[in-house]
């Protein structure tokens, strides 16, 4: 049987990769060096299309997995596509100090599971993964790939959550009065929603917004914003995004509040926020914790950021 050559070409693709001395290592290598110190601008982000997986076969990603796709500095043609959702989804600017070591818009972060591969050529499936988010703006065909890879989905401040097993609390439906008091335009009165709360953590607490089957599971593990074990079995929602929200909300204990017993329940500490619609829940505003400017003040934390429609209290 003669092999197509897509395959063939899928087949050079990981051959070149593993060539490259690239992915684990602590430092960049050779090939990546280009990426040292100079800056990338996010272009755009987007969930990984079904054809393109389909057409290239790559086996590090599955259809809907979001990517993001950055310029390197003045270099036309000259990209990185980040795999998977972490912490430099939401950045506007990044340094590659190493392929788990980032500057992101002035702040450090570091990606435990990243690997980096780098492509000294043309490649198709980089210009259909930026054709594809980038819409009606037109880019250079590429010239230079650096391919990250987060296995670990989950970003910094969610990393709490990564295999603790969470317990149902309880469901309800989005009260009118909830509604109106914390002005939340991502959700609907009568909107379900499930609260469960993780095991050995007083007060952490994850409210998944919506509809899904998560909704019928007593208890769950999180291995991904998308990827949950619900009962001894996996479920994967392809349009949920996840934000978590590190000190206490209001918001959280009346929503908790309405569920049975809820009301016994410590108050909330840590909130993991999941929304699934496809839709960003609590981020067009900048209330999350992500795009709020922490800073230590007589040794308490304080949000300095308007977060109103999270807490239902003023700019501190």
């Amino acid at each position: 049987m003669t092999p197509s050559a897509f395959n063939v070409r899928t087949l050079l693709f990981y051959i070149l990769c593993s060539l490259c001395g690239c992915g684990d290592s602590t430092n960049l290598s050779l090939r990546c060096r280009v990426l040292e110190g100079i800056k990338l601008k996010n272009i755009c982000t987007d969930a990984y299309p079904r054809e393109a997986r389909q057409k290239y076969a790559d086996k590090h990603v599955k259809p809907g997995l979001s990517y993001t796709v950055f310029a390197i500095g003045d270099r036309r043609g000259y990209y990185m596509i980040s795999h998977g959702y972490s912490d430099l989804t939401k950045c506007d600017e990044v340094t590659v100090t190493s392929p788990r070591d980032f500057e992101c818009d002035g702040r450090g972060i570091r990606l435990k599971s990243a690997r980096l591969h780098c492509l000294l050529f043309h490649t198709q499936i980089t210009d259909d993964l930026i054709s594809h988010c980038s819409k009606d703006e037109k880019q250079p065909k590429s010239a230079f790939t650096a391919m990250l890879y987060v296995d670990a989905n989950l970003s910094s401040r969610c990393q709490v959550l990564n295999n603790v097993k969470l317990k149902i609390v309880g469901s309800d439906t989005y009260s009118q009065r909830i509604k109106k008091r914390y002005a939340d335009k991502y959700v609907k009165t009568g909107l379900g929603y499930s609260v469960f709360e993780l095991e050995d953590h007083e007060g952490y607490y994850m409210i998944s917004h919506g509809y899904s089957e998560l909704s019928k599971c007593e208890q769950i593990t999180v291995t991904s914003p998308r990827d949950f074990d619900c009962n001894g079995y996996h479920i994967y929602l392809e349009s949920a995004i996840l934000h978590c929200i590190p000190f206490h909300l209001h918001i959280a204990d009346d929503l908790i509040a309405r569920c049975p017993h809820g009301k016994e329940k410590p108050k909330a500490a840590f909130t993991a926020m999941h929304y699934v619609d496809g839709t960003t829940l609590y981020d067009e505003d900048g209330a999350t914790a992500d795009y709020c400017r922490i800073s230590i003040v007589d040794h308490f934390w304080y949000c300095v950021q308007y977060y109103s429609i999270l807490t239902g209290t003023k700019k501190i």
